[in-house]
């Protein structure tokens, strides 16, 4: 009974302490949980910065190592992202003035801005994706005018495609026009300040002609060697059929190369009547002698 009197008697003496002891043993743990959601961490192995928002209302903008303070149910955050990105056109069709369809390539390398404001407008112009749909419509438009312009160059799919770095040159600076860029050499870029971010390279990948206009082209392209070989071999023929004509009849060359065009019928024949390696020449030949003496007796006989 002693011993029970006296633990009442240590309770009520000390109550207040008791007290003040249960309740930090109770709150403690939930004051630190609290405090330690509050904080986060900005990550220094990725390359991003973080919007502090209270409220729904931008308040900061963190874009170095360091820990943020965010009240639940008053502070959010967004992550805004800092790596090298790529806006990429692949096979835009085409037409060139000489009415073919090619496809062309086009690639814009590309950095955010790390200053706080550009942080923002990257951010405000929906980061890469927003970048991206704001971008493919000005260069797509920019290369179909200088691909099917009429009066300048390219006029043909092969100037295009020999022109490359002529395209690429004019989409920098067409994209430097339209987001009013700012060369920024310590940037090792040029700063497009509408969307906050360092346009770093403009490469053209490909312009090829479309894979139906390519075979197109290479059977026009195989119709037209076959033509040439063709008047190749009629002027070869004709050359050795008159140096035969000028041997056999001691006359010159001039003369028998006349004879030869002047005869083209006879001489050609009917049923490949010649080639080149000589096949035919003779009949031909024979039919010039005759034709020639023909003239002769028609001379002798009138006089």
């Amino acid at each position: 009974m002693n011993l029970i009197a006296g633990a009442l008697l240590f309770v009520c003496n000390h109550a207040l302490a008791i007290l003040i002891l249960g309740v930090l043993a109770w709150g403690v743990p939930r004051a630190t949980d609290f405090v330690l959601s509050c904080l986060y961490e900005v990550p220094v192995d990725q390359p991003i910065a973080v919007i502090k928002r209270r409220f729904g209302k931008i308040v900061e903008v963190y874009t170095g190592k360091g820990w943020i303070v965010l009240v639940p149910k008053m502070h959010t955050y967004a992550i805004v992202t800092q790596k090298m990105f790529q806006v990429d056109l692949v096979d835009l069709e085409v037409i060139t003035p000489d009415e073919v369809s090619i496809k062309i390539d086009a690639t814009l390398q590309m950095i955010p801005d790390t200053s706080k404001e550009n942080v923002l407008r990257f951010f405000e112009a929906g980061q890469i994706d927003g970048v991206r749909e704001h971008l493919i419509p000005v260069i797509s438009q920019e290369i179909r005018q200088w691909a099917s312009d009429p009066k300048e160059p390219p006029q043909t799919w092969q100037e295009a495609k020999g022109a490359t770095d002529v395209l690429s040159e004019r989409l920098k600076k067409k994209i430097v026009e339209h987001c009013q860029g700012v060369e920024c050499p310590e940037k090792f870029g040029t700063l497009l300040p509408e969307y906050g971010v360092i346009l770093r390279n403009t490469t053209i990948g490909k312009i090829l002609p479309a894979t139906d206009e390519l075979r197109k082209q290479k059977e026009r392209q195989a119709i037209e060697e076959e033509e040439q070989k063709g008047e190749l071999v009629d002027t070869m023929t004709r050359i050795k059929q008159a140096k035969l004509l000028s041997d056999e009849l001691g006359m010159p060359i001039s003369e028998a190369v006349e004879i030869v065009y002047r005869n083209g019928q006879i001489i050609s024949g009917h049923g490949g009547a010649f080639n080149v390696s000589g096949i035919g020449i003779i009949p031909a030949l024979a039919a010039a002698k005759q034709a020639l003496s023909g003239d002769d007796k028609s001379s002798g006989g009138k006089s």
